[in-house]
């Protein structure tokens, strides 16, 4: 069997490409992300009206999404005809660290879990999300849920693609870091009336959510 001797030029040209990226990652100058400031949410959007106050954070809770309690959002809301939803924001930036899928939450807390991908209007125009609908085992309360991770007015529904989006965002960081957005309701009538008032909330809610994952930290 011939012999074949290493391709020494092809060798220290990766060598030399990796040198060149390595001391361009550690000598440009940072990029300042926008940082969320969740508390300017507003407590009225429209015709829903948060209810009582904001859900105290878990430092657990915390500790596993790697976040501080300045990005971390529950809130109840209600309608004027009576409907409630919860809304959950994690704000993570291009942290790939500490992510958590309610669908995995939701089954290890006892309840039976169906998954698909579901319409939601975000930012005037309507966008993929992941449906799910809860059953607890022991009580038989059913609940709706629909989350979406977004940056900025783009979002994604798919979360191995948002994971690869955050990686490429590593090499050329963009101006709005990436957040988990999740809205919930429990199932009074039907999955399909529970989901409505889901739509209703994400269409009066989330201009407001973008701008406030939108606001530049320190000098524009």
């Amino acid at each position: 069997m011939a012999k074949h001797s290493p391709n020494y030029a092809l060798i220290l040209c990766m060598l030399l490409a990796s040198t060149v990226v390595t001391y361009w990652a550690q000598a440009r100058s940072p990029v300042a992300l926008t940082s969320a400031d969740l508390r300017s949410v507003p407590t009225t959007l429209g015709h829903w009206t948060r209810l009582g106050g904001d859900a105290k954070k878990s430092p657990d809770v915390l500790e596993a999404w790697n976040v501080t309690k300045e990005n971390f959002l529950i809130r109840n809301y209600a309608d004027d005809e009576g409907n409630k939803v919860e809304l959950m924001v994690v704000y993570k930036g291009l942290d790939r660290r500490g992510w958590h899928l309610s669908e995995v939450c939701f089954s290890g807390s006892g309840s039976n879990v169906k998954e698909s991908i579901t319409q939601v209007p975000y930012a005037g125009r309507m966008v993929s999300a992941v449906k799910l609908v809860g059953e607890d085992a022991n009580t038989g309360v059913k609940v709706v849920s629909v989350y979406l991770f977004a940056r900025g007015r783009h979002t994604e529904a798919n979360f191995a693609r948002q994971q690869a989006s955050m990686l490429l965002c590593r090499i050329r960081p963009p101006a709005d870091g990436w957040a988990f957005v999740r809205v919930t309701t429990e199932v009074v009538t039907t999955e399909q009336d529970a989901l409505a008032t889901i739509r209703d909330f994400f269409r009066v809610a989330s201009g407001p959510l973008v701008k406030a994952m939108t606001v530049r930290r320190g000098p524009a």
